[in-house]
C-alpha cells in the first residue's frame, strides 16, 4: 500500500481552515487537552485510558453528542444524543505500551487497523450505517484519523473482501474468531494492496501550549466540523437565519409562508415602523409624488400601493448593497493593515446621519483621492476611491430620493432577537435610530471573509462572507418571481463539470486536437511560456450565461472554476507571463482557496509592519485580481427580468474583485496623500455591462436576422462595437463612462432602426398598401359602373386585403410598443462579444443556470398576453399546461454554439409529466441530451419541497451519461460519481423512464408475451365531490359530523356510502373507515341518474336540507350547475364504485392494492390523496390473482422504475403508471396456487390487520418469479 500522511492543517478543510476559532472555545479546548494530556498514566489500564478520551470529547466539542462504546469498538462518537442515532467515529484505544499492535507512520499493517476494518464493515453491512464519517486510531499520545471516504472506497467498495467479511461472519470459514479475521483476511488484503491511503498523523508531545497559532489546527481536527462533518460558519450551503431575520427588521420587511411557499412582503400594517428603511423611504416618495413623474411606473405593479412598494425596496437593496459592499471593503482594509482599526470608516460613532453616508457613497468612494473636496470629513481620509459604478447615483434615485432623503430622526424598535446585547449580557430592547441600528447590528458581525483562520477570535462574531450575503439578498429579491436559492455544492458540480468539458472543446477547436477529456488535457498541454499564453487566450475565449442570472451565484462558481482550471492545467500565470508555481488554486464550498504547496498555509495579502508591500504576497494578489477581471469581463454574462437581481449580481462580482484588490504604490501627485505612500487600492472595472436587465424570453428579432445590412449604413464595425464595450468596461471618469456608453446605446439604436427597416413583414405591408391604393383608393381609377355581383366582390377582396393590412400593422406596432416587449432583451445584438466579424450570432459555450419555475395557471392568472406569446413562440408550450423553466430549456438550446453546453437544475417532473411530452420530443428529436443527475425524491433545495435533477443538453448527442443520486453527501462531499453510458435512440418521448441497464434488461424479458393492465382492466379514478368537507361526513356513535358545519348533522343512512381516501388502502386490506360519503345518485341497470330535487326532498329531507345548509359553498364551485347545485360537477364513475373492483391508493411506499369483493367502497380521487379502480374487461383473468400479482415485489418494481418518486419513500400507482404494467396469462395451477395464497392473506388481515404475512408474501414473489421466467440473478437485482 502507498501510504499518504498529512499533517492536520492539511488536512482541514480549506474553506474551515480560513474560520477564526472563538476564544472562549478555544481556552476550553486548551484546558480541557492540557488536563488530558496530563491525566495519561502508562501504568493504569486500557479502560483508564478509554474514559480519558471519551471526557475530553464530552468536555470539548460533544457534550451534544453520545460518546460511548458500541458493541467490540472502543469508543465511538454518535451522530446525536442517543445510542440509537448512528455511529460517526469509530475509535481504537490502544495502551501508549501496546506498540506492536499500534499502527505507525511507516506501517500501517497491524491489529490496530485489521480492528477498525472490522468495525468499519460490521457498521456498513451490519448495521446498515452509511453516515460514518471518521475512522481514530491513538495511544493517547499519537493520533491516526481516517476519513470515512477512504474506508469506503478501499474497504467496503471491494467486493473480495466484503465477501471474505460476510463468510467469515456466518461462520462459513474455518474459523469465527476475530484473528482468523485479523491474520487471515484484513493483514493479506493490507499486503496486496496496491492503493494510496491517506490519514493525519500527529503526536501530541510535540505540541507546546505557549504556541497558540500552532494548536488552532488540531482545535479544528477535534472539532465537528472536521471528526463529523458538521457544517460550519460559512459554508455557502446554509443560511444565517439570525442575520437574515434581523436584516429584513431594520428593512422593514417579513417572510411568511404562502400556501408551500416561503415569501417575502412588507411587513403587516399592524407590525409596520415609520423608521424602517422601507417605511421611510415610501413616505418620502409620496410626500414628493415621486411616482407620479414616471413613465414606466406599471412596471413596479399594478397600484399605487405596490408601485410605491417596488421603488423603494429597488432603493432599499441599492443602499443596503453599497453598505455591505463597505463593510466588505473595511474589513479587508483592516486586515490588509495588520488588524489596525483605524481603517474602521463605518462605524455608527463616525457616521451619524443619512448625509454622511451619501457623502461616503458619492463624495469619497465615487471620486479619485486627489481629486476629492477639501472639507471632507477626516474619517474617510483611508477610504479608497474603486472607480465602481456602484457609487454613481443611480437613475432610480436621480428620479426619486437618494439615501440622504431619509428621515435621520425616526427610530425604529430592536428586533425581538437582536443580537445586540446591552453589558448585562442581556438583549437590547427598546427604540434606536435606524441607521445607528443598522451599522451597530453589522458591527456585531465579522465580515473578514479572506482570514487565514491562523488567529483567534477574541469577539464572539459570527462570519458573514459573500456566499451567505449572496444566498440572503436572492430570498429578498426571489419573492415573486419563483427563483429559489441554488446551493453551493450544486452550483460547484454543475461548474466543475460542464466548464471542463467546454474547456476541452475549445481546446480541440483551437488547436484541432481530439482530447477526450479534462485528464487527458491535463496530461498533454504544452506549459512553456509559449504553450501557457496560448492556453490562457483559449480559455479567456469561453463565454458563459445565466439568463436567470438571479444573485450571480452560478456565474461566481464559474469565475472561481475557471481559476482553478488553470491552476490545475499549471497555466496560471503572474502578469509578468511566469508561471504561477508556489500556489495552487482549489476550491472549497464555494470558495476560491489560494494554499502555498510547500507550507499549507493560505494566502493572506497584506501590508509589512511599516505599511511596506511586500513583493511575493504583492505579484501573487495582483495575479489573482487581474485573472478575475479578465475572466468576469471576457466570459461571464447574466440576465435577469428582476432590476434588483441584476444589482445584486454585479455587487457579488465586484465583491469577488475586491476580494483580490491590492495596493497600488505610487508617488502621490497630490501633497495630501503623503509623498511615496502606499496611494489607493486597484480601482475596479465596470463590469455592469455584462448583467443587464430584460426578459431573456421575450426577443423581437430573432437570432438569425441579418445585420448585414444595419452594418453597411452606419460608420462603425463589429469590432469597433466590442472595442466601445471594453472601453466602457475600463473607463476611468465618469464622462468616459458616459461617452462610451452613449456610442453602445447609438449603435443599438442603428441596429433597430435598420432591422425593423428590412423586416420583411414591414416589405410586405407596403406592398399590400400600394395595392390597397392602386386597387380601391387611387384617384385614377376611371368610374366603371359595376354590376351588383362584382360590387360585392371588390368589397370583399378590399375587406379582406384591409384585414391582412391591419393584422401586420398591430403585430408590428406591437412589437413597437406593446406592454409585452417592455422588457424585451435582444440577444441578437445585447452581447457583442457572442456575434462574428459579420454581426452573426455564434452564441456561448456554455448557459448555466437554476431556471425559475412558475406554472402555466400562475402565468395566466397575471398575464394571458404573455402566455399566449410564448405557446406561439415556443414549441415546449405550444399545447397544454407547462412550467415556465422548459421555455427556458428551449430558449437556452438556441443561445448556445454548435458545440455549446446547457446545463441547468430542473425539477425531474418533465421526464414523466403531461406538460413534458414537447420538451421530451424536441431533446430526443434533436439528439441533445448529455447528462441527467437525477435526486430522485431526495431535496435539494431547503424551503421548497422540489423533485430535481441535473439536466446537461448539448447538440448532435448520440449517448448520455445517467445517473440516480443514492444520497446528496455524494455531491456534497464531492465524491466521484460513476454514470451509466445510455443510447439517446433508446428513449421515447412519451415519457423517460431511466433504469439502471440490468433493470431495463428485465423488464424488456417481462414483457415477452405479456398483456397490458390497461387492455384486460378499465382502470379508472375516483369520485370527485369538489367539496369534500360538505360531502364527506365521519360517523360516531350514530351520528355524523360535518367538517363544513364544524357541527354534528342529521342525514339519511341509505344515501350514504363508505367512502376510502388513499391512506385507508393498504395492501391486501382497507382500514376500517368511520367516513361516509352522501351520494346523490341512483344507479339502475347500469346507467346513473342524478337524484330530481322533488324526490330528493321527500325521500332523503335530512339530507337535502343539510345540503341545502351548504348551499353557497357548492355553488361556489366551477362548473356547478345552478338548478342542480347538489350534484358532482365531475361525475365519473359512479356506477363503478357499486362494482366488484381492485382498488389502489395514489401514493404509496409500496404496492398497495386489495379487492373490493361485493362492491362495499365508493373512495376518492383528485390529487395525491385518492385511489384508482380496476374493473376487469377480460374476464379469463381472476381479481383475486391479479391481486396478488399487483402486490408482488417484480411488478411493483416494474411500476417504480416508471413513477413519480416522492419524499419519504413514497411512489404514485397513478393510472398512467400502472396501465402498461405487463400482466402475464397464468396456467390453471399457477392461478389456483396464487389465488389460494392471496385468499389466505386477505383472511388473515380481516382478522388482524397487524397480521405477520410476509411467509405467504415471499411464496407469492417466489410464484411470481416462475411465472416470468425469472433467473437467479435476475431475482437478486429485483431483491436489491
Amino acid at each position: 500500500m502507498i501510504l499518504k500522511k498529512l499533517t492536520p492543517k492539511a488536512a482541514l478543510n480549506k474553506a474551515y481552515q480560513k474560520i477564526k476559532p472563538l476564544r472562549n472555545e478555544f481556552e476550553n479546548f486548551k484546558t480541557e487537552l492540557n488536563i488530558f494530556i496530563n491525566s495519561i498514566n502508562v501504568d493504569e489500564s486500557e479502560e483508564y485510558n478509554k474514559k480519558l478520551i471519551a471526557n475530553f470529547f464530552e468536555k470539548t466539542f460533544y457534550s451534544e453528542n453520545n460518546v460511548n462504546t458500541k458493541g467490540r469498538t472502543d469508543l465511538a462518537i454518535y451522530l446525536g444524543k442517543s445510542a440509537k442515532d448512528k455511529v460517526g467515529v469509530i475509535t481504537e484505544v490502544k495502551h501508549p505500551n501496546n506498540s506492536s499492535e499500534m499502527v505507525k507512520q511507516n506501517n500501517l499493517n497491524t491489529k490496530a487497523m485489521h480492528e477498525v476494518i472490522r468495525y468499519y464493515l460490521n457498521e456498513r453491512i451490519d448495521e446498515k450505517n452509511d453516515e460514518l464519517k471518521s475512522i481514530v486510531i491513538t495511544n493517547l499520545y499519537e493520533w491516526f484519523i481516517f476519513d470515512a471516504q477512504t474506508f469506503e472506497r478501499i474497504f467496503f467498495k471491494d467486493t473480495e473482501l466484503k465477501k471474505d467479511y460476510l463468510s467469515w461472519k456466518n461462520n462459513k470459514k474455518v474459523s469465527s474468531n476475530t484473528d482468523h479475521f485479523y491474520n487471515e483476511i484484513a493483514k493479506p488484503f493490507l499486503e496486496k494492496l496496491k492503493t494510496e491511503i491517506e490519514f493525519v498523523h500527529f503526536n501530541l508531545s510535540d505540541y507546546d501550549f505557549k504556541e497558540e497559532k500552532k494548536l488552532i489546527p488540531l482545535f479544528k481536527i477535534f472539532s465537528k466540523p472536521h471528526l463529523i462533518k458538521e457544517t460550519f460558519a460559512n459554508d455557502s450551503n446554509t443560511l444565517n437565519k439570525p442575520f437574515y431575520q434581523e436584516l429584513l427588521h431594520i428593512i422593514g420587511l417579513e417572510e411568511v409562508k404562502e400556501g408551500s411557499k416561503k415569501i417575502i412582503r412588507r411587513k403587516d400594517e399592524t407590525q409596520r415602523y415609520s423608521g424602517s428603511l422601507l417605511e421611510n423611504t415610501i413616505t418620502i416618495l409620496k410626500s414628493k409624488d415621486s411616482d407620479l413623474y414616471f413613465n414606466d411606473k406599471e412596471k413596479y405593479g399594478t397600484t399605487r400601493d405596490e408601485q410605491l412598494f417596488n421603488i423603494a425596496l429597488e432603493l432599499n437593496i441599492t443602499w443596503i448593497n453599497r453598505i455591505l459592499f463597505l463593510k466588505l471593503l473595511e474589513a479587508q482594509l483592516v486586515n490588509y493593515n495588520k488588524g489596525d482599526k483605524s481603517h474602521k470608516f463605518l462605524d455608527s460613532s463616525l457616521i451619524k446621519d443619512f448625509d454622511i453616508l451619501r457623502e461616503l457613497f458619492h463624495e469619497v468612494l465615487a471620486v479619485k483621492e486627489d481629486e476629492r473636496s477639501k472639507d471632507i470629513l477626516p474619517q474617510f481620509n483611508n477610504v479608497p476611491y474603486l472607480n465602481s459604478s456602484l457609487f454613481d447615483i443611480s437613475t432610480l434615485e436621480r428620479k426619486t430620493i437618494d439615501i440622504s432623503g431619509l428621515k435621520d430622526r425616526y427610530k425604529i424598535p430592536y428586533y425581538s432577537g437582536t443580537v445586540l446585547k446591552g453589558s448585562d449580557s442581556k438583549r437590547l430592547n427598546g427604540e434606536i435610530s435606524t441607521l445607528k441600528y443598522l451599522l451597530d447590528f453589522l458591527d456585531a458581525y465579522d465580515f473578514s471573509t479572506e482570514s487565514t483562520g491562523d488567529d483567534i477570535q477574541e469577539e464572539n462574531k459570527s462570519l458573514i462572507n459573500a456566499s451567505v450575503l449572496g444566498r440572503i439578498f436572492e430570498k429578498i429579491n426571489g419573492y415573486k418571481e419563483g427563483s429559489i436559492f441554488t446551493p453551493g455544492f450544486i452550483t460547484m458540480y454543475m461548474s466543475r463539470e460542464t466548464i471542463r468539458r467546454a474547456v476541452v472543446q475549445k481546446f480541440n477547436d483551437h488547436l484541432k486536437t481530439s482530447y477526450k477529456d479534462f485528464n487527458d488535457l491535463k496530461k498533454e498541454i504544452d506549459i512553456d511560456a509559449e504553450g501557457r499564453k496560448k492556453a490562457n487566450h483559449i480559455i479567456n475565449s469561453l463565454k458563459i450565461c445565466d439568463p436567470a442570472v438571479g444573485s450571480g451565484h452560478f456565474l461566481v462558481s464559474a469565475l472561481n472554476e475557471i481559476i482553478a482550471v488553470k491552476s490545475e492545467l499549471k497555466v496560471l500565470s503572474y502578469r509578468d507571463g511566469s508561471r504561477i508555481q508556489q500556489y495552487k488554486v482549489e476550491i472549497e464550498n464555494d470558495e476560491l482557496i489560494v494554499t502555498n504547496v510547500e507550507t499549507d498555509e493560505i494566502f493572506d495579502y497584506h501590508l509589512s509592519d511599516k505599511g511596506n508591500i511586500i513583493d511575493e504576497l504583492q505579484k501573487v494578489q495582483e495575479a489573482l485580481f487581474h485573472e478575475k477581471e479578465t475572466i468576469i469581463e471576457n466570459c461571464l454574462f447574466g440576465v435577469d427580468i428582476n432590476p434588483n437581481s441584476v444589482n445584486i449580481c454585479r455587487l457579488r462580482l465586484w465583491i469577488e474583485l475586491l476580494k483580490n484588490a491590492y495596493y497600488d504604490l505610487t508617488p502621490s501627485p497630490s501633497p495630501k496623500l503623503g509623498e511615496g505612500r502606499v496611494r489607493s487600492l486597484q480601482t475596479l472595472p465596470n463590469i455592469d455591462i455584462n448583467i443587464k436587465q430584460g426578459n431573456s424570453l421575450i426577443s423581437r428579432f430573432a437570432l438569425d436576422v441579418d445585420l448585414k445590412k444595419a452594418l453597411k449604413t452606419f460608420r462603425y464595425t463589429i469590432d469597433d462595437y466590442k472595442n466601445f464595450v471594453a472601453g466602457y468596461r475600463n473607463a476611468k471618469t465618469k464622462e468616459e463612462k458616459r461617452n462610451f456608453a452613449r456610442f453602445i446605446e447609438d449603435i443599438k439604436k442603428n441596429f433597430r432602426t435598420e432591422i425593423n427597416a428590412n423586416d420583411p413583414r414591414r416589405k410586405k405591408l407596403n406592398d399590400l398598401s400600394y395595392e390597397l391604393h392602386t386597387k380601391f383608393e387611387s384617384d385614377r381609377l376611371i368610374e366603371v359602373e359595376l354590376s351588383e355581383a362584382d360590387k360585392k366582390k371588390t368589397a370583399k377582396e378590399k375587406e379582406k386585403l384591409v384585414k391582412q393590412i391591419d393584422k401586420l400593422s398591430d403585430e408590428l406596432k406591437s412589437e413597437e410598443t406593446g406592454e409585452i416587449y417592455r422588457n424585451a432583451f435582444e440577444w441578437r445584438f445585447e452581447f457583442p462579444e457572442v456575434l462574428d466579424d459579420d454581426g452573426n450570432f455564434i452564441g456561448f459555450d456554455v448557459v448555466i443556470g437554476n431556471p425559475p419555475y412558475i406554472r402555466f395557471q400562475e402565468i395566466n392568472d397575471i398575464n394571458k398576453i404573455l402566455s399566449n406569446y410564448f405557446r406561439e413562440q415556443y414549441m415546449v408550450a405550444n399545447k397544454g399546461n407547462y412550467d415556465i423553466y422548459v421555455i427556458f430549456i428551449e430558449k437556452s438550446m438556441q443561445l448556445i454554439r454548435s458545440n455549446g453546453f446547457v446545463d441547468f437544475i430542473v425539477p425531474n417532473k418533465f421526464m414523466n409529466a403531461n406538460y413534458g411530452e414537447s420538451l421530451r420530443n424536441m431533446i430526443t428529436s434533436s439528439q441533445s441530451l448529455s447528462r441527467i443527475v437525477d435526486f430522485g425524491e431526495l431535496q435539494v433545495f431547503d424551503e421548497a419541497t422540489i423533485y430535481t435533477c441535473l439536466l446537461r443538453l448539448s447538440k448532435n448527442c448520440r449517448t448520455f451519461n445517467y445517473l440516480r443520486i443514492a444520497s446528496i453527501k455524494d455531491l456534497r462531499h464531492s465524491l466521484p460519481l460513476k454514470y451509466e453510458k445510455r443510447e439517446t435512440i433508446k428513449l421515447i418521448n412519451k415519457e423517460w423512464n431511466i433504469n439502471k441497464l440490468e433493470l431495463d434488461a428485465l423488464f424488456i424479458k417481462m414483457q415477452n408475451g405479456t398483456i397490458p393492465l390497461k387492455e384486460i382492466t378499465k382502470i379508472f379514478v375516483g369520485i370527485q365531490t369538489s367539496a369534500d368537507p360538505v360531502y364527506i361526513v365521519r360517523s360516531n356513535k350514530g351520528k355524523f359530523y360535518s367538517k363544513s358545519l364544524n357541527n354534528y348533522c342529521q342525514l339519511n343512512n341509505e344515501i350514504l356510502r363508505p367512502v376510502l381516501k388513499g391512506s385507508d388502502i393498504k395492501r391486501f386490506f382497507f382500514n376500517e373507515t368511520t367516513q361516509f360519503v352522501i351520494m346523490p345518485y341512483i344507479v339502475e341497470n347500469n346507467e346513473v341518474s342524478l337524484m330530481q330535487e322533488k324526490d330528493f326532498n321527500k325521500n332523503y329531507t335530512a339530507t337535502f336540507e343539510y345540503l341545502g345548509q351548504n348551499k353557497s359553498k357548492l355553488l361556489k364551485r366551477a362548473e356547478v350547475d345552478i338548478n342542480c347545485w347538489w350534484h358532482y360537477p365531475f361525475p365519473k364513475n359512479i356506477k363503478e364504485m357499486f362494482q366488484p373492483k381492485i382498488i389502489t391508493g395514489v401514493l404509496a411506499n409500496k404496492a398497495s392494492f386489495n379487492f373490493d369483493s361485493d362492491g362495499k367502497y365508493t373512495f376518492v380521487g383528485g390529487g395525491n390523496a385518492g385511489g384508482y379502480g380496476l374493473i376487469l374487461i377480460d374476464t379469463s383473468f381472476s381479481y383475486k390473482y391479479l391481486v396478488g400479482l399487483l402486490n408482488s415485489q417484480l411488478i411493483d418494481l416494474f411500476i417504480k422504475s416508471g413513477s413519480t418518486k416522492f419524499r419519504g419513500g413514497y411512489y404514485s400507482y397513478a393510472k398512467r403508471f400502472i396501465e402498461n404494467t405487463p400482466i402475464k396469462k397464468p396456467t390453471q395451477k399457477q392461478e389456483s396456487q396464487i389465488t389460494g395464497i392471496v385468499e389466505k392473506i386477505i383472511e388473515k388481515k380481516k382478522e388482524n390487520p397487524e397480521a405477520d404475512t410476509k411467509a405467504e408474501e415471499k411464496e407469492i414473489d417466489r410464484l411470481v418469479y416462475e411465472l416470468y421466467g425469472l433467473t437467479e440473478e435476475e431475482i437478486k437485482i429485483v431483491e436489491g
